[in-house]
């Protein structure tokens, strides 16, 4: 999936000065030159087109490499059309595409070529406009993990600690199945709480303006983890309405931690810690209830195993991991 980002003020000034225009429309070829400042605002010697507040272009640079996505508006018309950055050069020497006119029903009404003909920065400032450019990329946090939807796939331990009025809150452990198509539900056992606790649940990437609106996908990235526990699934669990958990998944090692940095993200999770909450965020109204804690059972088989043979006696390990009582890392 490509990924663009808007240009920072360094690149739109390598861009910006006086470009030689043609458009090649229905209705004839049309050669003129257009200004764009690096505060995105445009001239042009367009027939019949006096400028008008809304001329502008804009560009964004696809998956951090050398393609400019580029658009520019003239009244009723958008150029939309992609340029390739040429060595290190923050600008391209050209950009052409196709040209859009209406704005409520648009249509294709020709292509457009554009030829830097004078740029604003001469040879000099592009260089220093490129090692700003640089101090301010490697300036930057490093993206926050991400873990695929498939690392969820299996069997966990769920620890979940609901608040009560009573002194110490309710406690409840179950072992969860979560499936490709979003569901999960608790497999009942010696060592886990009676009745069936089910749901849905899926990931959501906080870096995305979307957030919890992403459409399922096998090829889904997230940031966090949610779960929705519906009642009317459930059974067997005295539960007086449906709720949500949202927890940030960890890595036990810092080496996958890193990976997980990556584009492609972590395809495994060793853990999930979180809030949980009653009532529709939408609204705002909501309320934390408690906190819970996921992890998986092959970690735990292999802790218990290793308990085993160092002949540790009593302990569970894993099975009920300490809940921190803060706020919400998120």
């Amino acid at each position: 999936m490509q990924s663009a980002e808007s240009l920072d003020e360094f690149e739109r000034r390598a861009m910006a000065g006086m470009w030689a225009t043609t458009l090649d429309l229905d209705d004839g070829v049309q050669h003129m030159t257009c200004h764009l400042g690096e505060d995105g605002q445009v001239s042009s010697t367009m027939q019949n087109h006096s400028p008008k507040p809304w001329h502008r272009w804009e560009a964004k640079v696809v998956n951090g490499e050398k393609v400019l996505k580029f658009k520019l508006y003239l009244g009723d018309l958008a150029l939309e059309g992609k340029g390739v950055r040429e060595g290190n050069s923050l600008r391209c020497a050209s950009v052409s595409g196709s040209v859009i006119e209406g704005i409520d029903d648009p249509v294709y009404v020709g292509d457009f070529r554009m030829e830097l003909a004078m740029p604003a920065a001469d040879a000099s400032e592009e260089k220093a406009l490129r090692k700003s450019h640089k101090a301010k990329v490697d300036a930057r946090p490093a993206p926050p993990p991400k873990y695929a939807v498939s690392a969820f796939f299996g069997s966990w331990r769920l620890l979940v600690a609901l608040e009560t009025t009573r002194a110490s809150p309710t406690v409840d452990l179950h072992s969860i199945e979560f499936t490709a198509d979003r569901k999960f539900r608790s497999v009942p056992g010696a060592a886990t709480a009676r009745g069936v606790l089910a749901g849905r649940w899926g990931v959501y990437d906080k870096t995305l303006s979307r957030k919890l609106n992403q459409a399922p996908s096998p090829n889904q990235r997230g940031t966090h983890m949610w779960m929705r526990v519906d009642r009317e699934m459930c059974s067997g669990l005295e539960l007086r309405e449906s709720f949500s958990m949202w927890g940030k998944p960890t890595l036990n090692s810092p080496m996958a931690e890193l990976a997980a940095r990556s584009e492609e993200g972590s395809l495994t999770a060793d853990a999930v810690d979180g809030a949980v909450f009653y009532g529709a965020s939408m609204d705002k109204e909501w309320a934390m209830e408690g906190r819970f804690s996921l992890v998986k059972e092959d970690d735990l088989d292999d802790a218990d195993q290793g308990q085993d043979e160092a002949g540790a006696g009593g302990g569970d390990g894993l099975d009920r991991p300490p809940l921190d009582a803060g706020e919400p890392s998120w």
